[in-house]
């Protein structure tokens, strides 16, 4: 006859506690196609969601979560800061950064700052739940060139890569700002005096520094290295 005790641990383990998963991110639809994601990997499970710092802050006293998936760029927030502060608050709980801000930059310095895994927003899904199966098992999760960037930086002694948009030289800080205030090339050559195809070369040298492909994604960069910046000096 099994004693009542083994019963009960035999029931715990054919049983396990269900986990309990906070998404934080501001877009609804996004925390709608995760937690999708999320119970296809997990099963049966808790899904807590938060669009705010302080909705997680708050949450994160009424649960004891087992995985945390964050976007960097959320109201309230600190960049990759808001993982230690995440960490204390939810007792070390796994946090898997899901984000849309460039890759090879912001994943070493996630990971240097707690993070389990760097997931880029446009991941597939099939990539996402191998992603969160990784790091539910407290292991880390990095797409393999950002783990081969991580390797070179450690072989050759060098730190995280830096914010490129401390490597502008001067005159290149002068063409972004023109091109951020919605300047042609053709008014910026004749408002800092220089040929056009000088402009032109400066422009092609920003897009290439700054990892963006177009303008557009241009301003989106300037906005998240310039936050970042601000956060670092605080």
């Amino acid at each position: 006859m099994i004693p009542l005790l083994s019963l009960v641990v035999l029931s715990l383990n054919n049983f396990p506690l269900m986990k309990n998963i906070l998404l934080l991110d501001d877009h609804p639809i996004i925390r709608k196609a995760l937690e999708g994601t999320v119970r296809k990997v997990v099963g049966e499970c808790i899904v807590v969601h938060a669009g705010t710092l302080k909705e997680a802050m708050t949450q994160a006293e009424n649960y004891r979560f087992d995985m945390i998936i964050l976007d960097l760029s959320i109201p309230g927030g600190t960049g990759a800061g808001m993982i230690q502060v995440l960490h204390k608050q939810s007792s070390g709980a796994p946090v898997l950064v899901c984000s849309g801000r460039d890759e090879l930059h912001n994943a070493p310095h996630c990971i240097s700052m707690g993070a389990n895994g760097y997931l880029p927003k446009n991941a597939s899904d099939e990539e996402t739940e191998t992603a969160i199966r990784t790091v539910l098992q407290n292991k880390k999760y990095l797409r393999p060139h950002v783990q081969a960037q991580i390797l070179d930086n450690f072989l050759h002694n060098r730190t995280l890569l830096p914010n490129p948009m401390e490597s502008l030289t001067p005159r290149e800080r002068e063409v972004l700002d023109l091109l951020i205030m919605g300047k042609w090339t053709k008014e910026i050559a004749e408002l800092l005096n220089l040929k056009f195809s000088t402009v032109s070369t400066h422009k092609a040298r920003i897009l290439e520094k700054m990892g963006a492909e177009n303008t557009v994604e241009l301003y989106k960069k300037v906005e998240e290295y310039t936050n970042e910046l601000k956060t670092s000096d605080q």
